[in-house]
């Protein structure tokens, strides 16, 4: 359904953007037509048209006649809609042309060689890293598997796989590929040495990428074993990356800064957000907001976002570092650190149990690991259990809506439920009060 609409959209010279609850309650308007599959519900109030069996090719229905192809009008027409990260607690969108989207088609066919990719997408098909893969893939000539068994894969010799980390890691669990696959590429999140090292049990070359809505893929860190030694190197797509400073000057390898990118087929703004666009697009620059350091053979290393590091007493912390602290630890199955709403001198924790962890002990191991990492007086002090941690369609925790359920739920929850899912830490004790 998402590969037919993005088609038969632009031969129709249409927008095509991806419906869910952000976009909803961001209020976007000129949506005409909205699109589902049988098996999924949607969400509620919006006028879905079903695409069921009588959509197939197999039923017996001639259409082709009926269908008028006049293309986009000219290469500035709206071509897609893109939601961006969703990290910071307002979802922003981007508006992309169709000379963009073109260009970005080009970009990405790159990274395929033509006729001869069989690829497997693990991004789920209405996300944003779906559509511009599959669209790069099917207009250079290659193949789309779609399954998830390994010995499907295997046996219609699917050659390169894209997904974000937790995908990755979700879909091979324990398992071990064999024969392995060429090549994989990630992206959406960072991904860790210990990560690194496990793929390429499964795989040939790990390709790390880093990119956005606003640019789409900008660099790519390359991972392989070469004579028994592990081998990484950078490379630019299509972009330039600076590191700078606070001035904007660019600092020298090693050093860590603010990241900006500037490439030919990035976005200019955000939709609707003049001061957001005033402080990420800047003189030709593109600011995501990321630290990294430049490693030697070019390798590009994230450090966090720099909305995410918080200065407590003049303590500074990476609360994405903590994150990845916690989920650590396989009692956990996802946890977002945050500055309490409440107690502004201390951080605190939405935190997802790992499915048939105990509440108590997955928090227990989460506050350990954290403490371990950061020192313990550092380490959160209020853990609220939930059931479900929000994240954007990278598989990030959205920290800005974790804070505001935890103030919510403070604000509101019975004292009942409190005891049950609220657990505190002090530094001098390992045990949850």
């Amino acid at each position: 359904v998402s590969v037919a609409s993005i088609f038969a959209l632009s031969l129709l010279g249409a927008a095509y953007t991806i419906i869910d609850r952000d976009f909803v309650a961001a209020g976007h308007q000129g949506v005409t037509h909205v699109f589902r599959s049988p098996e999924r519900k949607g969400l509620a109030g919006l006028p879905y048209i079903v695409m069921d069996e009588t959509w197939s090719p197999k039923f017996p229905c001639d259409v082709s006649p009926a269908i008028r192809q006049p293309g986009f009008a000219d290469p500035s027409a709206r071509c897609w809609v893109l939601g961006s990260s969703g990290t910071t607690g307002r979802v922003k969108y981007v508006t992309v042309d169709q000379k963009t989207v073109w260009n970005r088609v080009a970009v990405v066919q790159s990274d395929y060689t033509a006729g001869e990719t069989r690829l497997f997408v693990l991004f789920g098909c209405n996300s944003r890293p779906f559509g511009i893969r599959a669209a790069a893939a099917l207009l250079s000539g290659n193949t789309i598997i779609d399954s998830h068994t390994p010995a499907f894969l295997a046996a219609h010799g699917v050659n390169f796989v894209c997904g974000s980390p937790k995908q990755l890691q979700t879909w091979l669990a324990d398992h071990t590929l064999l024969p392995r696959i060429p090549r994989v590429q990630l992206s959406g999140a960072r991904v860790d040495a210990a990560m690194i090292l496990r793929l390429l049990d499964s795989f040939d070359l790990v390709e790390d990428v880093y990119g956005s809505s606003e640019t789409i893929a900008a660099h790519i860190n390359a991972t392989r074993r070469v004579q028994g030694r592990i081998e990484t190197s950078g490379r630019a797509v299509a972009s330039e990356i600076e590191i700078v400073d606070t001035q904007g000057m660019p600092v020298p390898e090693g050093l860590a800064g603010e990241v900006r990118i500037r490439n030919g087929h990035m976005v200019t703004g955000y939709d609707g957000l003049s001061d957001e666009t005033a402080r990420r697009f800047r003189d030709g620059w593109f600011y995501p907001g990321d630290i990294a350091r430049w490693e030697p053979d070019g390798v590009l290393r994230l450090l966090g976002r720099a909305d995410d590091v918080v200065n407590l007493g003049g303590f500074k912390l990476n609360l994405g570092d903590l994150d990845a602290a916690m989920v650590a630890s396989p009692l956990v199955a996802a946890a977002c650190c945050f500055v309490d709403p409440v107690a502004p001198t201390r951080l605190a924790v939405c935190l997802q149990p790992a499915s048939g962890a105990q509440a108590s002990q997955a928090v227990r191991a989460a506050w350990l690991n954290c403490a371990r990492a950061v020192e313990a007086q550092h380490a959160p002090a209020s853990f609220l259990v939930v059931p479900q941690i929000a994240l954007t369609q990278d598989g990030v925790p959205r920290r800005k809506l974790a804070q505001a359920l935890f103030a919510e739920t403070l604000g509101s929850a019975s004292a009942a439920t409190l005891n049950e899912t609220l657990f505190k830490f002090e530094a001098a004790s390992d045990a949850p009060a």
